[in-house]
């Protein structure tokens, strides 16, 4: 289930020295401070009050919310939409129609193949549509109908793609360091550059590498082939799964690993150490096609 409090990066999303370059929709959330520029084939939707340093570049929209600063270009190759006193201390370049808010500050000036519009700030429908979903999915009408009531007065509904980059609320997305309140769920074949201050859980899946060091107040979970390049640190449990590396010591409560893990340092596990075995991935596997197995039955039964 998605949670707006979760740190959310796509499978094979890459943090180069300037730009995060994703394959899917970014979202960024209200107060939250990048110090990276945004580099998508899809759609971008920044929150109120975001502070991104760099350029930022789609191939979709592009939709910035009120009083947030971009320290760099923006590239749109559809339409652009900026709320009120937004501040652009770069050029825009826009692919079709451009939208602003009042007292907009564009500091470059900016080039637009289609119309100009200049009126009161759009409205950014971010969560809507998860709620939505996960509401229908409850079987619970009633509650869709009120939301859908309460957002009538609205021009549009915007929904994201299925693969999107999640930013929480007052996160500090940094080159060097990054802080998230809440929970952080990386994808596959990603490359991260920096140390994670993480007060919740971490999960990370599988051949993703991390160029620095995890400090976790929860639960660490590392998939399958992935490397870290530092310390890791957590208060409950580490995982580190099949094939695993890290270059650096191991703090945590308990330690479960497999023995083809690799780790270049010293472990400290107040509770213990227990190692994986092939058979362990193994009966995960089957458990996880019975359960597939009961669902079906389940639904089928209930069709009848």
């Amino acid at each position: 289930m998605f949670d707006k409090k979760t740190f959310v990066i796509p499978d094979k999303t890459v943090f180069e020295e300037h730009n995060i370059v994703v394959n899917g929709d970014v979202v960024i959330s209200d107060r939250a401070n990048l110090e990276y520029g945004i580099i998508t084939d899809k759609r971008i939707f920044i929150g109120e009050n975001v502070s991104t340093n760099g350029n930022i570049t789609a191939k979709d929209d592009i939709r910035i919310d009120m009083f947030s600063v971009v320290n760099g270009d923006i590239d749109g190759k559809k339409d652009i939409y900026l709320g009120e006193k937004v501040t652009i201390f770069g050029k825009i370049f826009v692919g079709r129609d451009l939208d602003v808010g009042d007292d907009v500050k564009i500091e470059k000036g900016f080039e637009a193949r289609g119309w100009i519009n200049i009126r009161n700030p759009i409205p950014i429908m971010i969560y809507i549509f998860i709620y939505l979903l996960e509401l229908l999915r409850q079987g619970k009408s009633k509650e869709v109908e009120k939301i859908l009531k309460e957002i009538e007065k609205e021009d549009e509904m915007f929904f994201v793609s299925d693969d999107f980059l999640f930013v929480p609320k007052n996160s500090f997305v940094g080159v060097y360091e990054s802080r998230i309140k809440g929970n952080t769920r990386i994808g596959n074949h990603c490359s991260l550059i920096g140390n994670y201050f993480v007060s919740g859980d971490i999960k990370i899946g599988n051949e993703t590498e991390i160029y620095g060091g995890l400090k976790v107040e929860n639960n660490v979970i590392l998939g399958e082939k992935s490397i870290v390049n530092g310390d890791v640190e957590c208060k409950g449990k580490l995982i580190i799964g099949d094939g695993c590396q890290v270059f650096g010591d191991v703090v945590c409560k308990r330690l479960e690993m497999f023995r083809s893990a690799l780790i270049n340092g010293t472990i400290n596990a107040e509770n213990g150490v227990r190692f994986k075995t092939a058979e362990d991935k193994n009966m995960r596997e089957k458990v996880e096609r019975f359960n597939i197995g009961v669902d079906d039955v389940e639904s089928v039964l209930s069709n009848q």
